[in-house]
């Protein structure tokens, strides 16, 4: 009752209209939903059966990917509801956007995912992600340590792209080498938690950005990679656990990084002056890069322009929402 108290004191601060709807979805009751018969873990609202059974098969595969991507079972039992229309989906997120969204301890799927059937496997495990590390650290530590890039990057990575699909890993890196990027940083926020307008981009690039980051991480070296979530499980803020796993922290880490990007960048536009278009070195090239037969394809370095999406509605316009809820448009 206590924690109920703090959540709705903070959100009443920031503003009277939001608040309402925050507190409502934090507290609404899933009593009158359906217990899927061939997966007790779903559960249905009347009318969305079809959806929980296109959900099933992929329940166990994506918990799987989850545990052995972020090194560690999920501390408390997984349940996944599937709310009957747009509108009750909304009730319980905040917001009729996203594709998925975790409120708490609960995962909830958005029953426009039954017309995106390809999406399922990704979505749930995208989010998956999300519920794992909050049951492993606790809400009030899953936002004070982690940063929003962080956790949408590493959803995005654990689940093979889920979140990301509308930017591939070229369009994402041709944007931070003309400057349209995130800014990472090393920790959370309990409020203002900073998101993809925060940077004046679309969900979709922010997301692929930010997984690029993290593949880039374990790319780097995999051992550090997994002393590094275990730091994060074990409550290390985010910079702190990337200076005791790989020694340095994430400005310098992304410096790094985008200079890796940008070095073969600027060969590649002097030479594509002369006819040749730029390359990426093999190193930092996405598989999105090669051919079918593996193949190394030349990156073309395009002017961009840098643009304003801050237009663009995310999920939910008071940022301290995202404090409370891991949603997202996708």
């Amino acid at each position: 009752m206590y924690r109920y108290a703090v959540i709705i004191s903070t959100v009443l601060l920031v503003s009277a209209c939001s608040s309402w709807k925050a507190v409502v979805a934090m507290t609404r009751s899933t009593e009158h939903f359906i217990e899927l018969e061939s997966e007790p873990r779903i559960r249905y609202e009347k009318g969305s059966s079809a959806l929980a059974l296109k959900l099933a098969p992929h329940l166990d595969q994506a918990i799987q990917a989850v545990e052995a991507k972020q090194y560690r079972a999920f501390a408390d039992k997984v349940m996944v509801f599937v709310p009957a229309s747009i509108g009750s989906f909304a009730s319980y997120c905040g917001s009729r956007f996203p594709a998925a969204c975790v409120v708490g301890s609960r995962l909830f799927i958005s029953p426009r995912l039954l017309n995106a059937q390809a999406r399922i496997a990704k979505i749930l495990t995208h989010e998956l992600s999300h519920l794992q590390l909050s049951q492993s650290l606790g809400r009030w530590a899953y936002q004070r340590n982690l940063p929003s890039w962080f956790v949408e990057g590493l959803a995005v990575y654990v689940s093979g792209g889920g979140g990301a699909e509308k930017v591939s890993e070229s369009e994402a890196i041709r944007a931070i080498i003309a400057g349209r990027a995130i800014v990472p940083t090393g920790s959370g926020s309990l409020l203002f938690q900073k998101t993809a307008s925060s940077f004046g981009l679309k969900p979709h690039m922010f997301y692929r950005q930010s997984a690029l980051y993290v593949a880039w991480l374990h790319r780097l070296d995999a051992v550090k990679f997994k002393q590094l979530i275990l730091l994060l499980h074990k409550r290390h803020p985010l910079d702190a656990a990337l200076k005791a796993s790989y020694g340095f922290d994430v400005a310098t880490g992304w410096a790094r990084f985008t200079a890796g990007l940008r070095a073969p960048a600027a060969r590649g536009s002097t030479r594509g002056r002369e006819g040749s278009p730029g390359r990426l070195p093999k190193r930092h090239r996405p598989a999105a890069m090669r051919g079918d037969d593996g193949a190394d394809q030349r990156l073309i370095i395009l002017p961009m322009h840098s643009a304003s999406f801050s237009g663009v509605q995310e999920s939910i316009s008071m940022p301290v929402l995202r404090s409370f809820f891991a949603v997202e448009r996708q």
